[in-house]
């Protein structure tokens, strides 16, 4: 993974798949180009078709800060965010504690696609240009529609798979319900795109490999709420290993005895700190947890 930049305070990342996967998209829409705009030089072709590869990776990245600001907006922290084979992810420091955060958060990503090509709109419809300006600008919008649109399919890790599990979660007020049901509708897409890529490989085999990113989003995302659950059940005086102390001299994180493991686990993942302490409420420590610990009582 490398740096590539950084936009006020969120760092953007990449991994070495991105490469991959810049490189596919700047071939197709290179070759894309190359048909479209025949009648022009070749090396037109090439230069419209790696630029507006480089603008279509740049839409995502605004994608992906307008989770990171609306998230930071409402008290979740966003750690970075990664440029990867199929696209982009911000890493929220912690889970929205409540449907309303979660859906604010995920409808900002498409938003800011459908604001980009309504920028776009009036260039395409009004101004004169040269034909192959235009057809870039042209295509530029369409792509954010697209790219829009696409995320919001109600499958995870899509933006659509978060707003239609936070309406669930909003209607049944139950969280765990919410994901179950969100998941398994991940599922049936992923398998409608398995079947897709089987079908026409040469047409659809992308799809395929988003499938199996669906699949195992969707495991993960269950994994995490069926943790929480658990979590959430205890207290850290439940779990706590008892010791005999007044002062703590090192720098540690505390927690009072009724703090449920949840909590504690969010502070301790956020601040990488696997260790704390346990205070009763006279503010006397009386125990410690550890991170390992509390992935084992999940």
């Amino acid at each position: 993974m490398f740096k590539l930049f950084k936009v006020g305070r969120f760092k953007i990342y990449a991994n070495f798949s991105f490469v991959i996967g810049f490189l596919f998209f700047a071939y197709a829409i290179i070759n894309f180009f190359a048909i479209k705009l025949s009648f022009y030089p070749k090396y037109l072709a090439y230069t419209l078709g790696f630029v507006t590869t480089a603008f279509l990776y740049l839409s995502i990245v605004l994608h992906e800060l307008g989770h990171s600001i609306v998230a930071v907006k409402n008290g979740v922290p966003v750690k970075k965010i990664t440029l990867f084979i199929l696209g982009a992810m911000a890493h929220l420091e912690k889970i929205p504690e409540n449907p309303k955060t979660e859906l604010k958060i995920a409808v900002a990503g498409p938003l800011v696609n459908f604001a980009i090509a309504l920028v776009l709109l009036p260039f395409v419809k009004y101004l004169s240009m040269p034909y192959w300006l235009w057809f870039t600008l042209f295509y530029l919008m369409f792509l954010n529609v697209l790219l829009g649109a696409f995320n919001l399919l109600p499958a995870f890790p899509m933006d659509g798979g978060r707003i239609f599990k936070s309406i669930i979660w909003i209607i049944t007020k139950n969280e765990i319900r919410a994901s179950k049901i969100a998941v398994l509708i991940s599922r049936a897409i992923a398998l409608a795109f398995i079947v897709l890529a089987i079908i026409d490989w040469k047409t659809w085999l992308w799809f395929g490999f988003i499938a199996l990113f669906i699949i195992f989003a969707g495991n993960s995302e269950m994994t995490v709420i069926k943790l929480k659950s658990k979590l959430m059940k205890k207290k850290a005086k439940d779990v706590m290993t008892p010791i005999d102390k007044t002062s703590i001299e090192d720098e540690k994180l505390f927690f009072d005895t009724e703090t449920d493991l949840w909590t504690i686990f969010s502070k301790m993942q956020t601040k990488k700190i696997f260790f704390a302490y346990i205070k009763n409420k006279n503010n006397q420590v009386v125990g410690y947890i550890t991170f390992y610990r509390l992935i084992k009582d999940g």
